[in-house]
C-alpha cells in the first residue's frame, strides 16, 4: 500500500484526484484554508459476551478500548469529493448486479432476488453519494467518514476505526 509524505493512502480516489503538495496548514489532502477539524477513533475489542436470549436468538455484547483518537484538518470540498466514490461504487455494483441478471435468465436459474438486492445496494450508494456531493456545509459525520477513509492506512492493525458518532452510540465502551 502506497501512502503519501503526510500519511495519506495514495490508493484513495479522494487522496489521486485531490492531493497537493503542501505545507503542515490547511486541508490535509489539498491545503485549502477554510477548513475543519474532524477525527476518528483506533479501537480494540476488550470483550465479547454471548448471551442467549430463546432457543434461536443470541444477544452478543461487545467491549471497545479507545486506543488512539486521529484527528486531521479538511475542506469542505475534499469531503464533498468523496460522494464521488459512493456514486462509482454504486454504479459499479448496478453494473454487477444487471449482468448477475442477465447470467440468470440466460442459464434458467430463478434467483430474481440476487440482483434486486444489489440494485438496492447500487441505488443507497448513488443517493448517499449524490446527497453528500452536493451538500453545503458538509456535516460533521461526512468529515469523520472522509478523514478515516484517507488515513486508515496510516494506522494498521486496529479492529475498528470509529467515527465520533459510531463511538457514541457504543453501550459497552471503556
Amino acid at each position: 500500500m502506497k501512502i503519501t509524505g503526510n500519511g495519506l493512502d495514495a490508493n484513495n480516489l479522494i487522496v489521486k484526484k485531490r492531493y497537493r503538495p503542501h505545507g503542515d496548514d490547511g486541508c490535509l489532502i489539498c491545503g485549502g484554508k477554510p477548513s475543519t477539524c474532524y477525527e476518528f477513533y483506533c479501537v480494540r475489542k476488550t470483550s465479547e459476551k454471548v448471551q442467549m436470549k430463546s432457543q434461536y436468538q443470541k444477544q452478543v455484547t461487545r467491549t471497545y478500548h479507545l486506543e488512539q483518537t486521529v484527528s486531521g484538518m479538511l475542506c469542505a470540498d475534499c469531503i464533498r469529493f468523496g460522494g464521488v466514490t459512493n456514486i462509482l461504487m454504486g454504479v459499479v455494483v448496478a453494473i454487477i448486479s444487471v449482468g448477475v441478471w442477465f447470467l440468470t435468465q440466460r442459464l434458467g436459474i430463478g434467483l430474481l432476488i440476487l440482483p434486486i438486492i444489489g440494485l438496492l445496494f447500487a441505488v443507497y450508494g448513488v443517493v448517499t453519494g449524490v446527497r453528500r456531493r452536493l451538500r453545503r456545509p458538509p456535516t460533521r459525520e461526512d468529515g469523520d467518514d472522509t478523514l478515516r477513509e484517507v488515513l486508515r492506512a496510516r494506522y494498521p492493525g486496529y479492529e475498528k476505526y470509529m467515527t465520533r458518532d459510531e463511538w457514541d452510540k457504543q453501550p459497552n465502551k471503556s
